[in-house]
């Protein structure tokens, strides 16, 4: 049952010497046929010598453990990016980290991209919407519908199951490392820089120049033309059923939308509890202000003055 779908018994011995070819010709039910021709010898005084490095290195390589460590370290990857910044803005947020430490995040912060991650990471509402759809991803299904030859079944990154049996296959693998090592990193830039867009006009921060605008905009627009003809792959493939139940692809287009109007919505609170956690003039402003209401009550008491108290003054 864990064997391949199509094999054909042969004796090897019989094909001991010399150079043959291997046909093969393919015929699905809609009587479309193919043939695929293979030379091959089992002698290997007459095979080909083959020196070049790269195609030594394909043919003694297992793409199956290729595959399976590219898709695990795009997993992995994802998450702990995801979970760092979440736990760096947390302590930032709550006062855990130290003076010293809270003046590098800030420096950090003032670069383009890690700023862009770090506006992602600090809302919840599409946040933790990315961090699921990373998970989902990794063990839920991508498509249901006609896979083999009318059966129905459901493909996911760990396999393909028909009609309830599991095709081990390296190609979720591949579509997984695709999608969330380059398509899914550049769309999450892009939903930050919608954020950080939102945050400048509601805060009057430092706004983005043109330069950046275009270069997010190509990257969106490079990303969604690779992810349709992924979708087009995938419709030709399992039909009309599995293009429409397809959450990696079709679904994904609504999932992405509903984070974009999730970032242009970003309330005009959130914005502000980020600029004063990352703003370095609005961290140093404040200081000042307290310096110098604690100069004056100062003065007073050495004046005599019955002044009020700083938490008056504040």
């Amino acid at each position: 049952d864990s064997g391949p779908l199509y094999e054909l018994a042969w004796d090897v011995t019989k094909y001991a010497t010399g150079q043959h070819k291997l046909s093969v010709r393919a015929l699905d039910q809609n009587d479309r046929t193919k043939l695929f021709e293979q030379q091959f010898t089992l002698d290997p005084s007459e095979a080909e010598q083959v020196d070049n490095f790269l195609p030594n290195f394909v043919l003694r390589s297992s793409f199956s453990t290729l595959f399976h460590v590219l898709f695990l370290l795009t997993l992995l990857c994802n998450l702990c990016t995801a979970l760092s910044l979440k736990g760096l803005y947390f302590c930032a947020q709550t006062g855990r980290l130290s003076p010293k430490h809270l003046t590098i995040l800030r420096s950090c912060a003032k670069f383009c991209l890690f700023r862009k991650l770090f506006l992602v990471c600090s809302y919840n509402k599409i946040f933790l919407p990315l961090l699921c759809f990373v998970g989902y991803m990794a063990v839920g299904p991508w498509v249901v519908g006609s896979l083999i030859e009318g059966h129905s079944g459901a493909v996911f990154a760990w396999g393909v199951l028909v009609n309830n049996q599991l095709v081990h296959s390296q190609v979720p693998f591949g579509y997984y490392f695709i999608h969330f090592a380059f398509i899914h990193p550049v769309i999450v830039l892009v939903i930050g820089h919608v954020l950080d867009c939102r945050n400048c006009v509601l805060t009057s921060s430092l706004k983005s120049s043109k330069v950046a605008h275009v270069s997010f905009l190509g990257g969106l627009l490079f990303v969604l033309f690779v992810s349709i003809y992924f979708s087009i792959t995938f419709w030709l493939q399992f039909g009309i059923i599995g293009f429409v139940l397809g959450p990696l692809k079709t679904w994904s287009y609504i999932f992405y939308a509903a984070m974009f109007w999730l970032a242009w919505t970003v309330p005009r609170d959130h914005c502000q509890v980020f600029n004063s956690l990352f703003n370095q003039q609005d961290y140093e402003k404040k200081t000042d202000d307290v310096e110098d209401i604690l100069n004056v009550n100062k003065e007073n008491n050495e004046k005599g003055l019955n002044g009020e108290s700083l938490q008056n003054l504040l």
